[in-house]
């Protein structure tokens, strides 16, 4: 994919491992504690409360176990998701090969990237995010799109030294 007159500036990958003390987690956790919260009302009123109940008993433990293994397994998957993302940044492009059913690249022509905006989650590792800018109701509606895994192609994310590589970038532009 990148041709024979283009120069690789930088080559990288995200941070891997278990990333579960980012600035977001309090969001996951307050969330999934309130999830599972109003499944064990639900369930303790349904099983005291309510006669001749529609479903067995069980189902009520079952959603709520998903919900309890729900947020370990996204901090498994989305390490798994980037062990197998790659960034390569070129005088012209930047590829991004990431995993969404499947291994994907998508390009970035460096002169039609209107927005870079740089999300710092450390000293060390920040994000990009490749044309992010959305009017107003679309950020309301769309909370945290930037960590979503339909998004990934349009994000470099926990990448070190992320000032350097935003400085190349715009050097280029």
């Amino acid at each position: 994919m990148i041709n024979n007159d283009e120069k690789i500036l930088w080559e990288g990958k995200p941070k891997t491992g278990l990333l579960f003390w980012n600035k977001y987690i309090l969001y996951y956790l307050i969330i999934s504690f309130l999830y599972l919260t109003a499944l064990i009302v639900i369930f303790v009123w349904t099983m005291f409360y309510l006669e001749n109940l529609p479903f067995d008993s069980n189902v009520g433990l079952i959603i709520a176990s998903v919900f309890v293994l729900g947020l370990p397994l996204r901090f498994l998957l989305n390490n798994f998701r980037r062990q197998n993302t790659f960034y390569v940044l070129t005088e012209k492009r930047i590829f991004i090969q990431y995993i969404w059913f499947g291994t994907k690249i998508k390009s970035y022509e460096l002169k039609n990237i209107q927005q870079m905006t740089l999300r710092n989650f450390s000293q060390e590792y920040g994000t990009l995010l490749i044309n992010y800018e959305q009017h107003w109701f679309k950020k309301i509606m769309t909370i945290r799109i930037e960590s979503r895994c339909m998004e990934q192609s349009r994000r470099m994310e926990y990448i070190s030294d992320v000032k350097s590589v935003l400085q190349i970038i715009n050097k280029q532009k």
